[in-house]
């Protein structure tokens, strides 16, 4: 899954429905839903920070209450937020892999390892 694709999943969850539809909130109704994801967020990785702590790891029964649980919980609501900002981060996480190359002295690109990846994978 590309994060283009899970950008449309997650904004179809939020809206709940398939549907191509207007967003027709106001603008105190975005800023109130916006406030409502961070809060979320910042719930998810207190949750996170707990299951690191007791080191609570997916064994194949129950992902309840796991790392890799909080782990997606985290990534849903920063996809969430993002969309709220109609931030396409599969071109912003280019933009900012270019920064982080030159300033860590980095060298490879991005694209250079993912090209790597579909090699090996």
């Amino acid at each position: 899954m590309t994060l283009k694709e899970a950008q449309y999943l997650i904004k179809h969850i939020e809206l709940g429905t398939l549907e191509e539809k207007e967003d027709t909130r106001t603008a105190i109704e975005k800023k109130d839903n916006i406030q409502r994801l961070v809060l979320k967020l910042i719930e998810e990785f207190g949750e996170l920070a707990e299951n690191i702590r007791k080191n609570a790891r997916y064994t194949g029964e129950s992902i309840k209450g796991t790392i890799e649980e909080e782990a997606f919980d985290i990534f849903y609501y920063i996809i969430a937020i993002a969309n709220e900002y109609d931030i396409e981060l599969e071109k912003v996480f280019l933009m900012k892999d270019k920064l982080n190359q030159e300033k860590y002295k980095r060298e490879f690109s991005l694209e250079e390892a993912r090209e790597m990846y579909k090699k090996v994978k």
